[in-house]
This record gives C-alpha cells, sequence and structure tokens, in this order.
C-alpha cells in the first residue's frame, strides 16, 4: 500500500492520446441540467441529510477501505494476471450464462437504454420516476448538448493524490447493458495515488428510464450507498474495485478489475476483427472467483474516455462521437416501442448497444482537501 503508482510520470498527456479531438471553451456558469426534484439542491446536504448518502460519512468509517478477503497481493496480481485475449463481452452472448441477467423477461423492453417501460408520463406510470421529484440534486441532462453539464462534472475539486493522468476525465461504459453510462474517478476522495473512494451516487450517469431511475435513486440513498473502494497497482496497468462485502467474501458481485489499454495491446473480437480503442481506455472485467483467472469471465467492456478538461477548454474524444453513432443506432423493438417478442436473444443482446442521450445526474460535490482543477483556476482569473 505504500508504493505508489508511478504512470502519471510514464503515460502520455491527454492531448496525446487523441488525434481529432473537439476542443471547445466552456464559459461559467455552467448549465446544469433541469432540476428532476421539486426540493431544493442544498437539502440533500442539510434538510435531507439523513436520507441519502454523505460522502464525508462514508470517507471516515474503516470498513468502506478494507482489502478483498483472499487478494493475494499485487505482486501476484501483476505477475500472473493477464485480460482475456479476445473480447466477446460474456453478459452479451446469449449462448454464455452470464447473459442470463439480461435475458431475463427480455420480450418486454425493461432494461434497455432507451426502455419505454413505465418511462413517461412518471404519474402513474412509475413510481421510482415519480421519486425522482423527491432526490434532491438531481439533473436531466442530454448528450447531444454536453458541453456545459461535462465540463461540470470535471468542474469539482479534486483530491491532490488523485492520479489524474491516469484516470482523469469522463469515461462511457461502453458494452454496460445496465442503465450506467457516464462516469468520473477524479471526483473519488484519494488518501494516496493507489487508493481512493469513489461514491456511486455522484458523477454517474443514468438513463432516463424506469431502470435507470431506480439505480439513480437507489444508490444515493444512506442506507443503499454504492461505495467503491479503488485501489490501483503499483505499475498502474491494474486497478480493483470492490465493495465492502468483499471484506468478508471476496466474489464476481463485489469485486471487479480494470485492464488499462495501450499501445501494443491487441484483442479479437467475436467477428474476427481487432478491437478499437485509445491508450488510457480500460477493459472492465469480472471472474466469477475474483482472484481465479481459471474461472469463467461474467462482465467485460471498455471504459472509454470521453472527454477532459484542458484548461478552460472542454476536449471530446473520437470515443464521443462513437457514443453519439450508437443514440443514433436502430433499436430493434416492435411497432409499440415496448417489447423485444419477435427478436432471437442474441439479436436482443445486439440492440442493447443502443445508447440514450436522455441521461439522469448528481453531481459530486469536492472531496476533502480539494484542489481547484485547471479550469475553474483559469475562469477565476477572468
Amino acid at each position: 500500500m505504500g508504493q505508489q503508482c508511478n504512470s502519471a510520470a510514464s503515460s502520455p498527456g491527454f492531448e496525446q492520446l487523441h488525434s481529432s479531438d473537439d476542443r471547445v471553451r466552456v464559459e461559467t456558469p455552467f448549465w446544469e441540467g433541469r432540476s428532476a426534484s421539486f426540493c431544493p439542491d442544498s437539502w440533500r446536504w442539510s434538510t435531507c441529510r439523513s436520507c441519502f448518502a454523505q460522502p464525508a460519512d462514508f470517507y471516515q468509517d474503516e470498513r468502506y477501505w478494507k482489502q478483498p478477503q483472499g487478494f493475494p497481493g499485487w505482486d501476484v496480481i501483476e505477475k500472473s494476471f493477464k485480460p482475456p485475449s479476445s473480447f466477446d463481452p460474456p453478459q452479451l452472448n446469449a449462448d454464455n450464462p452470464a447473459s442470463k441477467a439480461p435475458r431475463m423477461c427480455f420480450m418486454f423492453d425493461w432494461i434497455s437504454h432507451r426502455s419505454l417501460l413505465c418511462a413517461s408520463p412518471p404519474v402513474p406510470c412509475c413510481c421510482f420516476v415519480g421519486c425522482n421529484c423527491c432526490c434532491p440534486g438531481l439533473k436531466y441532462v442530454d448528450a447531444d448538448a454536453p458541453d456545459s453539464w461535462f465540463a461540470k462534472m470535471l468542474a469539482t475539486g479534486t483530491s491532490p493524490a488523485c492520479p489524474q493522468e491516469l484516470i482523469g476525465g469522463i469515461y462511457w461504459m461502453d458494452g454496460n447493458y445496465a442503465p450506467e453510462v457516464f462516469m468520473t474517478f477524479q471526483d473519488a476522495y484519494w488518501k494516496s495515488p493507489n487508493l481512493g473512494m469513489k461514491m456511486g451516487a455522484y458523477n454517474w450517469t443514468h438513463d432516463q428510464t424506469c431502470f435507470g431511475s431506480v439505480m439513480a435513486n437507489g444508490t444515493g440513498l444512506a442506507s443503499a450507498a454504492l461505495v467503491l473502494r479503488v485501489e490501483v497497482s503499483p505499475s498502474g496497468k491494474w486497478i480493483m474495485l470492490n465493495t465492502n462485502s468483499a471484506a468478508d467474501e471476496a466474489n464476481g458481485g463485489n469485486t471487479i478489475f480494470m485492464y488499462r489499454l495501450d499501445a501494443g495491446d491487441e484483442f479479437t473480437t467475436k467477428d474476427g476483427s481487432k478491437l478499437q480503442f485509445a491508450p488510457g481506455d480500460f477493459m472492465r472485467l469480472t471472474w466469477e472467483r475474483p482472484f481465479d483467472q481459471t474461472s469463467p469471465v461474467i462482465y467485460q467492456y471498455i471504459a472509454r474516455r470521453v472527454a477532459y478538461m484542458d484548461g478552460p477548454d472542454l476536449v471530446k474524444t473520437p470515443a464521443f462521437q462513437r457514443f453519439t453513432e450508437q443514440t443514433h443506432s436502430r433499436r430493434d423493438s416492435t411497432c409499440c416501442g415496448h417489447c423485444f417478442c419477435k427478436l432471437s436473444h442474441q439479436q436482443y443482446l445486439d440492440s442493447l448497444s443502443a445508447q440514450n442521450v436522455k441521461q439522469q445526474v448528481i453531481f459530486a460535490p469536492a472531496p476533502p482537501g480539494a484542489e481547484q482543477m485547471p479550469m475553474q483556476q483559469s475562469m477565476l482569473r477572468k
């Protein structure tokens, strides 16, 4: 734990990673989206404090800083762990048992990123969407016009120890069938460049669907908060994320890995082509038994960096264009838009790649001891 990640010194800067970035100057005040709640944002931290996850409370709770049970140490992981040579997400392969969850009741479109099930109007259609009205701080935003709210996500202060060159920016969870889309790590509380804690309720967007609202509300409740311990390997090639239940028993439900993709890495996709990625993206991997690579991979996707700040400029990478293309891709539901009854299991799973521009987000508060981001400093000088 005392070793520090040295990847920041050796990794190329963001501006070197992408050759065709989209750069725009973002002015303050930021447009933060349309409020989903009738409650003032401040109530999350005051009047309704006991109801909602308060990051500082979890940062001070030692139970959430414990390593997973059975963790063999980074020396073992970095010597013996290797990502799969192929990229074939098991959760999206109808022949793989890992796809059982998304295929459950698949004829009714309850899980896709653009699911219409009980989404509108919120009353009387869906009590979960209606719960957004009582969730202070929750904002409705649109990925067709992301510049200002992307900048807002990146404008939180960041811990002095944050390994910014390694995990800075906004990531898109490409291949995640759950209604989770964009997130950041730089708002986490970093005790050191190797150890941080990320709250899943903040700077973590969800689709504007019924299931997306369930997750947006649930992960932000004090009683059900998603709290991720984030540990970076000494080389910076691996990141382990776990919840506090892993301290009792580590399994595929509470301990996952991210492998940093660099130039020279090659992976073959299901159709035989080479996996496309940019250096600095990550492959998210979950093994059934987290520290046993002979056990099956049960979840796999690419966390693609879609945006970052360069001084006062928001820079969107080619990965964001890839996301945009998938927001316009065909969604093969039936004519009513609520069902997939005409599709095979694999056709249904393939359709989950269609993305949703309509997102919801709670912007993160600054972590303890936060330093201002370069953009904030630039704006203050104006």
